[in-house]
């Protein structure tokens, strides 16, 4: 970095801030398992109580990660609905989604799930996430998925 007099600080601020150790969502509601329903595929979190961590799986089977050939897990699921609509003249089916505004959804950890609201001034803004209090998501430290969501997709949490 020196040698390319790249930055070695940046003035953006970080979009997440993380607990010192776990912290459970006592207010929230049960989420040992998630469903995703997208129209392509489901997928779908299990939560190990043992370890901490949602397994993910995708159509119907255990995500692997390809190198690895672990199961991929996350500590932390974001669950965030978006406008989407038909890309005009794409003959694939393919859609558009609207990152930008606000809007709502869950924050996911430790086996619960709280509602969140979501705003995202512009394309290059960051995504800011907070609770019904609008105070900002805290993170548990770990893997973190974000799961973008058509508004009206449907979502299970058990």
């Amino acid at each position: 970095a020196e040698k390319k007099k790249f930055r070695e600080s940046t003035e953006v601020e970080y979009p997440f801030t993380y607990n010192q150790a776990d912290v459970a969502l006592g207010t929230g509601m049960t989420a040992s398992v998630i469903t995703l329903k997208y129209p392509s595929m489901t997928s779908k979190y299990e939560y190990d109580s043992t370890t901490g961590l949602y397994k993910r799986f995708r159509y119907g089977k255990e995500h692997m990660e390809r190198v690895t050939d672990k199961q991929l897990t996350a500590k932390n699921i974001i669950i965030q609905y978006v406008p989407n609509y038909d890309i005009k003249g794409d003959t694939a089916g393919r859609q558009s989604m609207n990152t930008t505004g606000s809007g709502k959804g869950y924050f996911i950890t430790g086996g619960k799930a709280i509602n969140l609201k979501w705003s995202k001034e512009s394309r290059t803004a960051q995504t800011k996430y907070t609770d019904d209090a609008g105070n900002p998501i805290v993170l548990n430290r770990g893997q973190t998925w974000i799961q973008i969501m058509p508004v009206n997709a449907k979502v299970t949490i058990e």
